[in-house]
């Protein structure tokens, strides 16, 4: 018996005292920035949730910074510069990218309703969609990634900080995590846990900036390129994404339109130049043009900035100066169209 006992008390000691070690380096850490409040998230260990980071920074910052601009979308925005942007802006208009990764409508929804019940005038928008993302969902998801700020769903706290629990508690993740703390090495097989690049996040605006990649390019672009040929495949003849605007999303996509006209919105819709060259199905863009009138802006599929695989990052995510042409091109064309209706 005396026997037994000892060997139990071993056994739960042996247990009990690694659960007591990684519940502390969870609360020590905070590898995830979803436990305790922080002025500035720039350079992140681990892949963090990006919709948990733009919401706790806009209601941190909203009743003082007066935000009325607002940039929508999945990562895809970064290509969307504030400063850029408030240059087709009224002075005073304050910008602010309320993005999240692998946005959806419904993500944008909840945003817009949020910003609703606070009272928060949404003068300008600009609403960044995408054949791989927007409208794949119109429910919150449970990954940790990608899950939305209980702000947003109004779930429990508890149950939001349940899912970033489980996700530390992954044996792939932990190995991973405690192996770039205990080294500071980052390796490819950490791809998708710890964070590859290193990245700012604008304590104003939340604005993102890939600081690696600039500097990068900056320094040699030919290199930057030559070193991830292999990434940019080859693409045929253009092609037609598939539908994905079904009832439960056009009913998303009215309340959007609704709130954007309660508030008198001037709004840009911008379907984006993928790499992928597929086309929006153009039932999608009937839908959505019959939504919001004259403010879709096509983008996608093959045309000069899809052609060159020097406007992208790499396959996903189109650099700046893209967004800044593309920008150029929707004001100027609105201001075309506003002097032809003088």
């Amino acid at each position: 018996m005396k026997l037994f006992l000892r060997k139990l008390i071993f056994f739960s000691i042996g247990i009990i005292v690694p659960l007591i070690f990684l519940a502390a380096g969870y609360f020590y850490f905070d590898p995830f920035k979803v436990l305790n409040k922080y002025s500035d998230y720039s350079n992140p260990d681990v892949v963090v949730n990006r919709d948990y980071i733009s919401t706790e920074m806009f209601l941190r910052n909203y009743k003082t910074r007066k935000y009325n601009s607002f940039v929508f979308g999945s990562s895809r925005t970064l290509a969307y510069k504030p400063a850029k942007w408030k240059q087709f802006l009224s002075p005073g208009d304050n910008v602010f990218m309320f993005d999240a990764s692998g946005e959806t409508a419904y993500g944008i929804l909840l945003k817009l309703r949020l910003l609703d019940s606070l009272k928060v005038p949404v003068k300008n928008a600009l609403k960044i969609l995408c054949t791989d993302a927007s409208f794949d969902s119109f429910k919150n998801q449970t990954s940790h990634l990608f899950t939305k700020h209980y702000a947003l769903t109004g779930i429990p706290s508890y149950k939001f900080h349940e899912i970033f629990l489980k996700a530390y508690l992954d044996p792939n993740f932990l190995l991973r995590y405690y192996y770039y703390k205990l080294t500071g090495h980052k390796k490819s097989w950490m791809k998708g846990y710890i964070e590859e690049r290193s990245i700012s996040f604008d304590t104003i605006t939340n604005e993102i900036k890939l600081l690696d990649y600039e500097e990068k390019l900056a320094a040699n672009e030919s290199l930057f390129y030559k070193e991830r040929e292999k990434m940019f495949y080859p693409r045929g003849d253009e092609h037609e994404a598939e539908p994905k605007v079904k009832k439960q999303y056009l009913e998303i996509a009215k309340e959007i339109a609704e709130i954007l006209k309660r508030n008198k919105t001037d709004f840009h819709v911008v379907l984006g130049p993928i790499y992928d060259q597929k086309r929006w199905n153009r039932n999608d863009v009937g839908l959505l043009k019959s939504i919001f009138i004259n403010r879709i802006y096509d983008f996608s599929g093959k045309n000069s900035f899809t052609a060159d695989y020097r406007n992208y990052y790499e396959t996903s995510h189109y650099r700046p100066f893209v967004g800044d042409s593309i920008l150029e091109m929707m004001y100027r064309q609105k201001q075309d169209t506003s002097t032809v209706q003088k």
